[in-house]
């Protein structure tokens, strides 16, 4: 079994990055605002992880400012042989 991408699931999230490891991370930015523009509300964002069949892939997802994060859901896209 192999990890082609991950998707990841955020609500009420402000800020934070993701990647496949601790030097390339990329900033998440939400898709879309509640009705004032202010609060993110629920959206996803893909990453493709990097592996192969004798090596896992990771995902790395990081608050790096005091800024809320929830993150409900880290759904793997698999790839069997």
């Amino acid at each position: 079994m192999k990890v082609i991408d991950v998707t990841s699931r955020f609500v009420n999230t402000k800020g934070g990055k993701i990647g496949t490891d601790s030097t390339h991370l990329k900033d998440i930015i939400p898709m879309s605002y509640d009705e004032n523009g202010n609060n993110p509300i629920t959206f996803e964002t893909t990453t493709i992880i990097p592996s192969n069949y004798d090596r896992g892939g990771h995902v790395h997802i990081l608050q790096d400012e005091p800024l809320p994060m929830t993150i409900i859901g880290i759904i793997p896209k698999v790839q069997v042989s």
